[in-house]
């Protein structure tokens, strides 16, 4: 069975299809998606992974946190990057996302956007 050390061991490895999600705050706050997205992609960078796949919610429908739970659960990411205030806006479904993640074995990362306003940020 995995293990949370077998998880936490993962953290430090070649990512090769890595996945990273990102949400709007409920407030507007100073986090945009762009600021989020510019943190995946550089903490993806300095990883030396593979550019990941980003699933963006500007809204609250959840389609791309559906299509990610989804793409984990059939095997298409081996590592998921998230940020701080998605986290915050996922209380109630972190959980089963986690859940989710150690059954199929994807490591999961925090990120924390730094004060980037976003400019030159890549778009998917």
């Amino acid at each position: 069975p995995r293990t949370a050390g077998h998880l936490a061991a993962r953290r430090w490895t070649w990512s090769a299809r890595p996945a990273a999600y990102i949400r709007i705050p409920r407030d507007g706050g100073a986090v945009t998606l762009a600021s989020q997205r510019f943190a995946v992609y550089e903490a993806a960078r300095s990883r030396g992974w593979a550019e990941p796949a980003v699933y963006a919610d500007a809204d609250e429908t959840g389609s791309a946190f559906a299509r990610l739970t989804a793409a984990i659960s059939t095997g298409q990411h081996d590592t998921l990057l998230i940020g701080v205030g998605t986290i915050r806006r996922l209380a109630g479904e972190m959980p089963g996302l986690l859940t989710g993640c150690a059954r199929h074995g994807v490591a999961v990362e925090c990120v924390t956007p730094s004060g980037h306003d976003g400019a030159g940020a890549r778009g998917t």
